[in-house]
């Protein structure tokens, strides 16, 4: 045995078994074996989608905006497959993920960015631009696969696809929709005093309002200009005030 094990070496032949232990051909080798670890846990849904994102290219099994769908009609003025019927220069409010997104020097001074990139959500897709004097309040928000609220003008080119003109955004994440539900008609002066107060505490968290409408519910979603930092202490304020005219509702998006 030892003889043929020398000459298959000096021939450059090598057993299958070889790296097992044993000898050429022989009839005792010790199998190594593996232990194999995890856990009972299962993948998040949001574990899934970076999975099918970064390795297929595409979402399979849900898409990220799935988790807000009951939301999203009180968070937009329009989906983005009814942007074929809207007139030109219109201001529009969309909900949606930001599938692609680059950064271009301008022509007029290499020094300043605009951003442009797309935006999709559960009906479509549309482009989008974000000018430098956006950028400067929002920019770290205006990144690849982040879940915002974007407002702007829809542009309609006699060329090409139409796109967003971004004046503002807000992220989706760790924000709250605010809803304000008016329990009777509101005399002008306290409807005064109300705006004044949502001023003082302006921030990035979308506002409902509900009111009835010839005892139809009807809820408006308010513009980005009057959406609000839902603390604790707007909350106060509200209650405190105008306790007999409206309640007050705070809820996370996520």
């Amino acid at each position: 045995a030892a003889a043929r094990e020398n000459e298959a070496k000096e021939l450059g032949q090598v057993s299958l078994f070889a790296g097992l232990g044993g000898g050429l051909g022989g009839s005792s080798y010790q199998m190594q074996s593996f232990e194999l670890y995890g856990t009972d846990e299962e993948f998040s849904d949001k574990e899934i989608q970076e999975f099918e994102k970064e390795y297929l290219g595409f979402y399979v099994t849900s898409h990220p905006l799935e988790s807000i769908r009951d939301k999203l009609p009180f968070l937009t003025t329009h989906n983005i497959s009814d942007m074929e019927n809207i007139p030109n220069d219109t201001f529009v409010t969309i909900c949606g993920l930001l599938t692609s997104v680059r950064q271009i020097p301008t022509k007029k001074d290499p020094t300043k960015f605009l951003k442009a990139g797309v935006i999709e959500d559960l009906t479509g897709e549309i482009a989008f631009v974000a000018f430098h004097k956006t950028l400067q309040e929002c920019n770290s928000l205006i990144e690849q696969e982040k879940k915002v609220i974007m407002s702007g003008k829809l542009q309609k080119r006699e060329e090409g696809n139409p796109q967003i003109i971004v004046e503002s955004i807000k992220p989706v994440e760790n924000s709250n929709i605010v809803t304000i539900k008016f329990k009777q008609e509101i005399p002008f002066e306290t409807v005064i005093a109300i705006k004044d107060t949502l001023v003082k505490f302006k921030g990035s968290d979308p506002l409902v309002f509900i009111a009835d409408n010839n005892g139809i519910e009807t809820k408006v979603l308010a513009s980005s200009n009057f959406w609000l930092n839902a603390s604790n202490d707007l909350i106060q304020s509200l209650e405190k005030q105008f306790n007999q005219f409206l309640t007050l509702s705070v809820k996370s998006l996520e």
